[in-house]
């Protein structure tokens, strides 16, 4: 399967490789750094979903921006890895 995003009316709409979807806010972050987004797409569906869930099971609003930089941050090492 492959990764996809879509324009809704409401916004973005993106998912993972196997069709789970991407947290809004996450798939924001992911649009302003084209290296993150671009490693993003290149991972494994099960890494993309782990990334994901990271944002989705935040329940504190307060700690949502931080979480969503530290994944970004995250996606960006991991990109940094894979081209070594």
């Amino acid at each position: 399967m492959s990764f996809e995003i879509s324009e809704k009316e409401d916004g973005m709409n993106m998912l993972t490789k196997d069709g789970n979807p991407v947290p809004a806010v996450l798939a924001e972050a992911l649009e302003k750094d084209e290296f993150a987004l671009k490693t993003f797409i290149e991972m494994r569906p099960i890494c993309q979903n782990r990334y994901s869930e990271r944002i989705s099971s935040t329940k504190n609003p307060l700690l949502l921006d931080r979480r969503v930089k530290a994944v970004i941050e995250d996606i960006s090492k991991y990109g940094c890895r894979a081209a070594e």
